[in-house]
């Protein structure tokens, strides 16, 4: 239901079962901030998106090679993640300053998104945290995960806004 489809099953005896899913798909067309708003080039005081490392942590796949390859693309330093533990396993052998974390609210284990975030600002107080998310604040809000004053980008999203709101998050870094 968080991304409005719907899925019908025709079962046929000996025949199989046949799966229709019928999906909206997305004909807005997302404002380039990249395109309106050119910003000023970088400074000798301004950190430029190489010097930047993020993490991703988002259990589906297909969700997070697209934010790990666009955000590349954009110029950061990006480690991807399947699962908090592995994260935080993998991040405990480094010795990086990790600039930002952008997390899914609902994962498929033990913590959500909010309580991966908590721990992580534990491990690196200086990031910034951005939650990634299918579902709408009040439906999170009745899995009894509550989200004040934090940055959400809504799935699905285009990448011209994905990266404006990282960029928007790690300019108070550096």
């Amino acid at each position: 239901m968080q991304n409005r489809a719907s899925i019908w099953v025709n079962v046929a005896n000996d025949e199989g079962t046949e799966f229709i899913i019928d999906w909206q798909i997305s004909v807005e067309v997302c404002e380039s901030p990249l395109l309106h708003n050119s910003q000023p080039p970088l400074t000798a005081t301004k950190t430029s998106r190489s010097d930047i490392n993020i993490v991703v942590l988002e259990d589906d796949k297909q969700v997070r090679e697209l934010l790990v390859s666009v955000l590349r693309g954009a110029g950061y330093k990006v480690l991807g993640y399947e699962s908090s533990q592995l994260m935080f396993k993998e991040l405990a052998t480094r010795n990086i300053n990790i600039a930002l974390l952008v997390t899914d609210i609902v994962l498929s284990e033990d913590l959500n998104g909010k309580q991966v975030s908590e721990k992580f600002s534990e491990h690196f107080p200086n990031s910034k945290i951005v939650f990634v998310s299918g579902y709408s604040k009040e439906i999170i809000s009745k899995k009894g995960i509550l989200l004040e004053d934090v940055t959400l980008i809504k799935k699905p999203f285009c990448n011209e806004v994905l990266v404006s709101t990282i960029d928007s998050a790690v300019d108070f870094i550096g």
